[in-house]
């Protein structure tokens, strides 16, 4: 509008900044490394509001209160004598900013670039015709004259002009802006010559003065603040506060809009542009990768410094956050490291999100991995052993797999490991970044322990003989059977709950024991023992090619691997279990180990006999012992698992190099004993028969031979044979003790006498020497009794008298021949005996069956038998011998 002096005049805006706010230090220049405007330490006085300054139009004789107070001028500027002039230039500004003349004159044209403060020391005095910032911004241009400023005719001047003196405007010349003179302001000339002036509000709200007033573009603010961590994780974003502080302690704030482009400038979320209103705003910033990263204000509207603080806002720093590396921890479901569980069945662990270098800082801050769902990578390598054939899974994807899991508010996600084999595996995960969840950039691997281990269910073991038959006979007879101390095939399986084979199974030692198997068992068993009792298991199935039982039974065997892989499982993870029952086993062989003979078994001889008589029993006595094929002796050999042997014998005479075959001749008539802890005393009762031909012997050195065999067919070593049984020249069965035995017989003699005298009959034990009957002087044991094996037979008495019983006499004390003689007598003597004759009959059958003999098979008194009677003696009373010289006597009654 037009004044009432004639002057145009813009109207002014009020301004924007809050009175409480108007008062300020004068700032200095920008601070080249943040971009922000440091606090000038030079402060300047109480600085006017620019608007009181500049008030509408112009302002002449300007009260104190509302001057400028201009720095004192410097020396050493050079004045500008008319001609062109762009500014800033390097000779008289400086700084780029504030320009110094000594003085202007003469005609001019002034080119503004960018915004300048110009300091003339003297006069501003331009000719007609001069120009300065014509078209321009007269917020470009400040112009402080310390002395007076002329505007010479046709001048056009766009700047905001400020005189220590007076100004003085020429006809037709012009000024958009401002003028403002301590002393008086002219205008010459009239009608259309008037100079004019257009009064710009809005450049004297937004020029820099640098502090000199208080306008809108001077600087309310005393500083920027960031409150920002000292450390951060890449994994998830930092909190920062921006503060706009009023006054140097941030106790006011700036209530008005500041205008904040934040550096670096690519990793705040939500961007890095950002409108502050009410004096603070809460920032995520984040880094994704390690290292320290520096904040910053990279510019600011209004521009103010800035300080950096930690979240105490105690101590200034120097705006640097210092991010640490982030990624995942394998852990068991309590926290502990190293996940571990049965092969083929899925082991639980947890997933969280920390920083690398203290797993106890979790990425659960805003941007993280609490309450969210992420995506990573997962692969994984044999580790121990280094190669395998079966793939492990998590959540039930086959690796490598990107798999999702779901974190919680712990950054903790649970995964579901499966392997379908023994050993230690090693996981891999990766989680990639991306722009979609704002956190392109990060890579997040599996740090630490990543090893997950798998046990074996049981060892089971398997045995079979080395022909590939398995050996699972649990009964204590039938197939199949294997020998104690021979070779067979264990096989040792690591399996799985289901009874798969787990191939990467390794473990060294594993320990292998046996027990006996019920229900036979119980305490007197003994459980055996194994020739490999120990080995290395290099493999998932291990086989022993010579492992023996030293026991005869059936057995369980236990495999047994403790401690396996320590770092993951308790020593006892492995439950051994007895597997089986494996069986059946039986002795290697049998031995005799020793013999005896009881000569002449049914008399009972004392002291014992060193003969027996043909036919008569005899008792063997036979020690046999079941062993393994080491030679040691199978305790457990007894019921059930035993069975008595059969005995195949022979009997050979040969006490001199002639050889007499008898097995056909003896004869087993009872058998008795059975095994007791892998011992057998059998007793034999033989009989070495007659020759029903012809009396033979004696046999002096009569050695039986066996050959044991139980029900398995399982008998002695040959190495054991040393005696010849067929004849052949080979030893086929085993010698036993050797005894004599003789062809006997019990031979009763006659007599005869006075009736008035004892009368004695002989009575023999004989036996036949090879070339006839003899005494047999060696049997002090044959009992005799009357009317026991000597009875009467028939008794033929003159007149009919009668005989005392005789009596056996010459016997030993219990009444047995003595060196095989004795006497039956009839006391005559002390009784009259009548005269006849009497029989005596041997009565053998019952008792002395082998001392009978061919005596008279026709008799019919004494019991003739063919073959073999009784024998029979005859005594006659009443009869005299006569002289022995004669003959024959004859007496004739006539």
């Amino acid at each position: 509008m037009t004044s009432a002096a004639g002057f145009s005049a813009a109207v002014a805006r009020p301004s924007r900044v809050p009175a409480m706010l108007r008062q300020a230090t004068w700032l200095g220049g920008l601070a080249a490394a943040v971009g922000l405007s440091a606090v000038n330490p030079a402060l300047a006085q109480t600085a006017p509001d620019c608007s009181d300054v500049f008030p509408q139009a112009f302002t002449q004789n300007a009260p104190a209160a509302n001057q400028l107070a201009l720095p004192a001028f410097p020396g050493g500027t050079t004045a500008f004598t008319g001609g062109n002039l762009t500014l800033p230039n390097a000779t008289y500004c400086s700084n780029g900013t504030d320009c110094y003349f000594t003085s202007i004159t003469g005609t001019v044209t002034v080119t503004i670039n960018s915004p300048v403060r110009i300091f003339v020391g003297g006069e501003l005095n331009l000719d007609n015709g001069s120009s300065f910032n014509a078209g321009g911004d007269p917020a470009d241009a400040l112009v402080f004259v310390y002395g007076n400023a002329r505007l010479g005719n046709d001048t056009e001047f766009n700047g905001i002009l400020y005189s220590l003196g007076s100004v003085q405007m020429q006809p037709r010349s012009s000024l958009e802006g401002a003028i403002t003179a301590l002393g008086t302001v002219g205008f010459a000339g009239g009608g259309p010559n008037v100079p004019t002036v257009t009064y710009d509000a809005n450049a004297v709200d937004t020029a820099d003065f640098d502090g000199l007033c208080i306008n809108d573009a001077t600087v309310a603010i005393d500083h920027y603040r960031l409150i920002h961590p000292v450390d951060g994780l890449t994994c998830q974003a930092s909190s920062v506060t921006l503060r706009v502080c009023a006054n140097d302690d941030c106790s006011d704030v700036f209530a008005d809009t500041a205008d904040v482009v934040l550096s670096p400038s690519a990793i705040w979320q939500g961007g890095n542009v950002r409108s502050v209103i009410g004096g603070e705003q809460d920032l995520l910033f984040r880094s994704t990768t390690a290292g320290t990263a520096t904040l910053g204000i990279a510019s600011a509207d209004p521009a103010a410094p800035l300080r950096c603080y930690n979240p105490g806002e105690v101590t200034q720093t120097a705006c640097e956050i210092a991010f640490a590396d982030s990624g995942f921890i394998l852990r068991r479901p309590d926290g502990t490291i190293r996940p571990a569980g049965a092969a083929a069945a899925n082991v639980p662990a947890v997933l969280q999100a920390v920083r690398t270098s203290d797993p106890s800082e979790a990425c659960v801050a805003d941007l993280g991995f609490a309450d969210e769902t992420r995506t990573l990578q997962f692969d994984f390598d044999y580790q121990n052993p280094v190669t395998g054939t079966r793939t492990p899974s998590i959540n039930g994807n086959a690796l490598p797999e990107a798999i999702s899991l779901t974190f919680d508010g712990n950054a903790v996600a649970p995964i579901d490991i499966l392997y379908g084999d023994a050993g230690v595996i090693e996981l891999d995960a990766v989680y990639t970044g991306s722009v979609g969840t704002g956190d392109d950039g990060l890579i997040m691997p599996l740090v630490g322990e990543r090893g997950v281990a798998f046990r074996p269910q049981r060892l089971l073991v398997t045995a079979e003989r080395l022909d590939g038959t398995p050996l699972d006979n649990a009964g204590a007879g039938g197939d199949p059977h294997h020998p104690a101390g021979a070779a067979m095939r264990m096989v040792i399986e690591a399996q799985d709950g289901g009874g798969n084979a787990l191939p990467n199974f390794r473990h060294n030692p594993v320990a292998l024991d046996s027990r006996f198997f019920e229900p036979a068992a119980d305490a007197s068993f003994e459980d055996g023992a194994l020739a490999v009792a120990g080995f290395d298991m290099d493999a998932g199935i291990f086989e022993i090619d010579n492992q023996t039982i030293s026991e005869v039974g059936v057995f369980e065997f236990r495999a047994q691997a403790t401690e396996y892989l320590p770092d993951y499982f308790a020593p006892d993870a492995i439950v051994p279990v007895y597997t089986g029952p494996v069986g059946r086993f039986t002795p290697h062989h049998l031995a005799v180990i020793g013999s005896s003979i009881v000569n002449r078994r049914d008399a009972a001889c004392t002291p014992s006999s060193d003969f027996t008589y043909m036919d008569e029993p005899l008792d063997l006595l036979l020690d046999l012992e079941a062993r393994n094929l080491s030679g040691a002796r199978v305790q457990n050999y007894r019921a059930p698992f035993s069975t008595i042997p059969s005995l195949s014998l022979v009997a050979v005479n040969d006490p001199d190099g002639t050889r007499t075959d008898l097995t056909g001749r003896l004869a087993i008539t009872a058998n008795s004993g059975d095994w007791a802890f892998g011992q057998a005393a059998l007793e034999l009762t033989l009989v070495l028969e007659r020759d029903p031909a012809t009396a033979d012997g004696p046999y002096p050195a009569l050695t039986p031979g066996v050959v044991p065999t139980d029900g398995d067919g399982i008998t002695v070593l040959p190495a054991a044979f040393d005696l010849d049984g067929s004849g052949d020249g080979t030893d086929d069965h085993v010698a036993l003790a050797a005894t004599e035995v003789m062809f006997g017989r019990l031979a009763l003699g006659n007599a005869h006498g006075s009736e008035l005298v004892d009368l004695a009959l002989p009575v023999r034990a004989e036996y036949f020497s090879g070339a006839g009957f003899v005494v047999n002087v060696r049997d002090s044991c044959t009992a005799l009794a009357w009317d026991g094996e000597l009875l009467e037979g028939e008794t033929v008495l003159d007149g009919g008298g009668s005989l005392p019983a005789p009596t056996l006499q010459g016997l030993t004390a219990d009444d047995r021949l003595d060196q095989g003689q004795g006497s039956l007598v009839y006391a005559c003597g002390s009784a009259t005996c009548g005269t006849g004759y009497t029989r005596v009959c041997g009565d053998l059958a019952a008792d002395l069956p082998w001392l009978q003999f061919a005596w008279n098979p026709q008799d019919a008194v004494c019991g003739a038998q063919l073959g073999a009677t009784n024998p029979t003696g005859r005594a006659t009373f009443g009869v005299y011998t006569g002289s022995e010289r004669i003959i024959y006597l004859r007496e004739r009654m006539n």
